[in-house]
């Protein structure tokens, strides 16, 4: 198995008012997470599908991680269901 360790750093962004806000990525909307594992996960099976293989990916995610993965695992199973493209199929 490849072990992949997915981290979301403390970070400083700019807001609408033009001030620094420093943002704990851990703790940071689940959407926003969500969508960040999401674009991951694809890459993924992307990287999968060139190397022909047809392995199942098994995603771990303790307390708020896991929550966060839940919630991209559902997103992506219902815009397969509405599209049935299978950029969208996770396979895990």
């Amino acid at each position: 198995y490849d072990v992949i360790v997915v981290n979301n750093p403390t970070y400083e962004s700019t807001n609408a008012a033009g001030q620094t806000v420093v943002i704990d990525g851990g703790a940071d909307y689940i959407e926003r997470n969500a969508m960040t594992l999401v674009s991951y996960i694809q890459k993924i099976k992307s990287d999968q599908n060139t190397a022909g293989s047809t392995q199942k990916l098994v995603l771990i995610g303790p307390s708020m991680g896991g929550q966060i993965t839940r919630y991209a695992l559902a997103h992506m199973e219902k815009k397969f269901a509405e599209t049935g493209n299978t950029i969208w199929q996770h396979n895990a």
